[in-house]
């Protein structure tokens, strides 16, 4: 008989720092959240869910009346286009058994929504195993028992199961305790106890429900504060109300780029941007400015990073990257957050130092809206300093920088991106490879200080940004632009820039390519296409143009 264990840790000497040694490093793990609450839940590698802020994690494990699947097993996880709705397959016998993940707002904290759906044609049965383990580590559970249709863990609804379960099995996690109750289940031999009493560290329940083939069951897990208000929504419409989010967005589809790449980096900077203290302010604000997200959406990022400052809870390295952020915002029109002037220019004048020459008079702009007082606008012009590095960074440097080699193929792709220039483009493939390698079958970008790392998300944005279009002096399309690009189209839509918002497209007849722009905003910019057409240059807001063929093309090819 196939057994499984719950058990993820070795246990050192009672006392010893090292008592508790993972086996694995901290999980990859995707977030799924709302824009009202931020992250809700994480899903694991394996499938578990890992309510935010509590101290236990749900893992579901199959039965076929022979052996028992999960947990140990493989499980298969994608994002259902880019967004952040997640699914989990797990190969029971011949056939998968399926589920999907994602969140809704209904309570203060939000809750998790879980569809489980058999494709066989055989009746299985369902476990719910609830353990005590957090995603950063090992948790804890004092009490839990089921009470009707629920779970319940230290006295807070925890789990609603949506029917009674057949049976409740618990037992402790210490040498497979929990998965030789269940091979006991298996066998028909389980005597089970309904409630655990002062677990801690090593105890579990798992609630057995019967699935029945072509019907989908529904669980919720709950922050456990106050009852459920409203039915849950179907996964499905979760992910349309996510799609709708994201339609009044920027779009940057590029040659090679997946289409799930830019939505699940947007979606996951909005993410982000709901969520107090997740990833750094400074990437999340200005990407966030960068899509088009609502000035409500800006203007409270902003306030939650310059209050993490004036706290001191803000690492000071981030605040040069924070102050190129707001004349980020500054440039692209978005208003600087109402409630804090004063600390905001504050904060520009102590960080201007680290601001390319290039962002300085947005910078010294924004000091000027911010206070209304030329003494602070000529206090902060006095600062000067020839380190572009932070703005760069964040993809809205000027020029071509020597980005160093790192460790992490991300960083490097990532890098290869800031300095694309027409020096650089035949020397660097497309960074697409490792780019849409680092960011796994689930789209999330994963680092070592975090298993789904919003900040990533924001400097992928900025990056793309960084690729279509240069506003630093005229409106310039396609800078970044690759050799693999060639004979491919281009397509932007709704991307704010200073004094509006441009869309544009790169279509190609044979080696030239032709470029259509619409610019909606005030004034008159000029528009070019360097990296294509040197020569080009048009004042119209909008029109179309043959440009001559690259002189790099040939070359290329």
């Amino acid at each position: 008989m196939a057994r499984f264990s719950l058990r993820r840790r070795q246990h050192g000497p009672v006392g010893d720092p090292e008592g508790e040694r993972f086996l694995s490093p901290m999980p990859a793990a995707d977030a799924v959240g709302t824009l009202g609450v931020g992250a809700v839940s994480h899903v694991d590698e394996r499938g578990r869910i890992h309510p935010h802020d509590r101290s236990w994690s749900l893992s579901i494990v199959i039965s076929t009346g022979e052996s028992w699947f999960g947990v140990d097993g493989p499980v298969r996880r994608t994002r259902i286009g880019g967004l952040p709705v997640i699914e989990c397959r797990l190969r029971v016998g011949e056939h998968d058994v399926v589920w999907r993940v994602a969140a809704d707002e209904d309570g203060p904290s939000g809750r998790t929504i879980v569809e489980i759906e058999t494709e066989g044609a055989d009746a299985l049965t369902l476990g719910l195993a609830v353990t005590p383990e957090r995603l950063e580590g090992v948790g804890s559970i004092e009490r839990a028992r089921v009470a009707g249709e629920r779970i319940v863990i230290d006295g807070r609804p925890a789990v609603e199961l949506g029917r009674l379960p057949g049976d409740v099995v618990t037992g402790s996690l210490e040498d497979g305790g929990l998965g030789a109750l269940l091979g006991e289940v298996v066998s028909g031999h389980a005597d089970p106890t309904r409630i655990v009493e002062s677990g801690g560290r090593d105890a579990g329940l798992v609630a057995l429900l019967p699935m029945i083939p072509s019907t989908t069951r529904t669980i919720r897990v709950v922050d456990g504060s106050e009852p459920e208000r409203s039915v849950a929504p179907a996964i499905e419409r979760i992910r349309d109300g996510w799609s709708r989010h994201l339609d009044g967005l920027a779009t940057v589809s590029v040659p090679a780029w997946p289409a799930h790449l830019w939505p699940a980096a947007t979606s996951g900077v909005l993410l982000a941007a709901a969520t107090s203290g997740l990833g750094r302010p400074g990437s999340t604000l200005a990407a966030s400015a960068a899509i088009g997200a609502d000035e409500a959406t800006v203007q409270a990022v902003a306030d939650q990073a310059l209050e993490s400052w004036l706290h001191g809870a803000l690492d000071p390295r981030g605040a040069g990257e924070l102050a190129v952020a707001l004349s980020v915002c500054a440039r692209l029109g978005v208003d600087p957050p109402t409630t804090q002037h004063d600390l905001a220019a504050q904060l520009v004048v102590a960080s201007l130092h680290v601001i390319p020459a290039g962002l300085r008079p947005d910078a010294h702009a924004l000091l000027g809206r911010i206070a209304g007082a030329r003494a602070m606008s000529d206090a902060a012009a006095s600062a000067v300093t020839n380190d572009p590095r932070d703005g760069r960074r964040l993809g809205f440097g000027e020029g071509e920088s020597n980005v160093p080699e790192a460790d992490d193929a991300f960083e490097r792709a990532m890098g290869r991106i800031m300095s694309a220039g027409p020096n650089a483009r035949l020397q660097n493939p497309d960074p697409i490879v490792d780019v849409r390698a680092a960011a796994g079958s689930t789209w999330s970008w994963a680092s070592n200080s975090a298993p789904d790392d919003p900040d990533r998300r924001a400097r992928v944005v900025l990056g793309l940004r960084r690729m279509v279009v240069d506003d630093s002096t005229s409106i310039d399309c396609a800078p970044g632009a690759f050799d693999t690009w060639l004979g491919r189209s281009v397509d932007v839509t709704a991307l704010p820039v200073r004094g509006g918002r441009l869309s544009f497209s790169i279509r190609w007849h044979g080696e030239r390519p032709a470029v259509l722009w619409e610019f909606d905003g005030g004034g008159t910019p000029v528009f070019t296409c360097r990296a294509l057409d040197p020569n080009w240059s048009s004042g119209e807001q909008s029109g179309e143009a043959l440009l001559a063929a690259p002189s790099w093309a040939t070359t290329s090819r």
